[in-house]
């Protein structure tokens, strides 16, 4: 039980509309432009092998 006074927080996610995002949805080139995925491949090609998240 928690106790009164307690202070925490609330997270919530909405969606919005897909079309403000048309140019750049599902673009792959778009994607790695603006991220460098170089430093993570080892942990996500492990992830995905494996089903494991070792990170």
């Amino acid at each position: 039980m928690r106790d009164i006074g307690q202070r925490g927080s609330i997270v919530t996610l909405m969606c919005d509309r897909l079309d403000r995002y048309d140019a750049t949805f599902d673009d792959d080139d778009w994607l790695r432009q603006r991220l460098d995925f170089a430093p993570y491949l080892e942990v996500i090609e492990t992830a995905w092998s494996t089903q494991e998240w070792v990170g």
